[in-house]
């Protein structure tokens, strides 16, 4: 029934509230809510209100210079991620744009990448479009390209040395590839190895600067250090807190004249 629901809650709102008063200011029913009391408790809430005040005050003080510690040391790593990034673009560049394709090669700024398979011809049959699917990138810089006659004579191949590896063959069949745009890929793909050199050799030439960026980087501790050595010393001070000693002093006071006067020592 409704009724006997609303009448155990006003029981338990009421026993909940008699238990926090008993705790906040024990002794008697007249301890609890008498009018020769209300001096008495008027002073420990006062109190009570001031040494949480001084507790929140000190940690708050704590609380920022943490915070001050964490956005140094997330300014700290952010400098070191950059100068690594830098570093890490400059030993190990991305493919870039896509300059050129011809079958199953592509070649990028920095990269040949070379297609396991030819792409799917359009919707004409006639000309094949860019290949995708898995492939093998080979750096540009370090490409020899020549173009050298297939074993088919309706074809011409395109042979691509990296260093003292076994090179890579491709082979254009003419009804699909023409032999003058085949020749004509490969000065473009020579073009575009000696732009790739050029490039390396200009980051080459600024990877010493960048590794001595990135050592600077990781050296300036000097901000973090001094954030993280105030924040033990806020610490330390918080422990021997002025105000809250003071607080805790003035409120102890009083709870024990409470007690003397009702025999029940009141909580903190």
């Amino acid at each position: 029934m409704a009724w006997v629901q609303t009448l155990g809650w006003i029981v338990a709102v009421s026993l909940g509230i008699a238990a926090y008063r008993w705790a906040s200011y024990p002794g008697s029913w007249a301890a609890m809510f008498g009018a020769e009391y209300a001096k008495p408790r008027s002073a420990l809430r006062r109190l009570r209100a001031e040494l949480t005040g001084a507790r929140r005050a000190s940690a708050h003080r704590l609380e920022a210079a943490t915070e001050q510690l964490r956005q140094v040391r997330a300014a700290y790593q952010a400098e070191v991620a950059g100068a690594e990034r830098r570093l890490r673009s400059l030993r190990d560049p991305a493919p870039g744009s896509r300059v050129t394709w011809l079958g199953r090669i592509a070649v990028h700024e920095e990269v040949l990448r070379l297609f396991d398979e030819d792409g799917p011809l359009d919707e004409t049959g006639r000309h094949r479009t860019p290949a995708s699917g898995p492939s093998t990138d080979l750096p540009l810089a370090t490409l020899t390209v020549d173009c050298v006659p297939s074993d088919d004579p309706a074809g011409t191949c395109v042979t691509l040395a990296a260093g003292t590896s076994v090179p890579y063959e491709v082979c254009y069949v003419h009804r699909e590839y023409p032999e003058p745009n085949v020749r004509q890929f490969v000065l473009d793909v020579r073009s575009a190895v000696a732009r790739a050199r050029g490039a390396q050799a200009s980051r080459e030439r600024h990877i010493a600067a960048a590794e001595a960026d990135l050592a600077a980087a990781r050296a300036a501790t000097e901000d973090v250090d001094a954030a993280r050595t105030h924040v033990e010393w806020v610490k330390a001070a918080e422990r021997v807190d002025p105000d809250v000693g003071r607080a805790t002093d003035a409120l102890d006071e009083r709870r024990d004249r409470w007690q003397a006067n009702t025999g029940r020592r009141p909580w903190r």
